[in-house]
């Protein structure tokens, strides 16, 4: 299990936050997901992953402890790419 800053990774310049407009109906504004990020807005060169806070990892059952992390120079709140690459 490898995790990475989320901040490290680039943001996707398709989208602004992971979702478009729904070109479809303009009138039912909904939203899709982007296709070129999957939703996450930023680009994530990793199949299987998961995007947690460090304070949820701290609740989890990883093999890091939250703690593990802050002392590893993450704040409670920096957002972290979780990956078995």
């Amino acid at each position: 299990m490898e995790i990475y800053a989320l901040r490290d990774f680039k943001k996707c310049e398709y989208c602004e936050d992971g979702d478009l407009w729904d070109m479809l109906d303009l009138h039912d504004k909904t939203y899709i997901q982007c296709p070129k990020c999957k939703g996450d807005g930023y680009k994530i060169p990793f199949k299987n992953y998961e995007i947690k806070k460090v304070s949820e990892i701290a609740n989890s059952n990883y093999r890091f402890s939250g703690s593990n992390l802050v002392s590893r120079g993450f704040k409670p709140d920096d957002k972290v790419v979780i990956t078995n690459a």
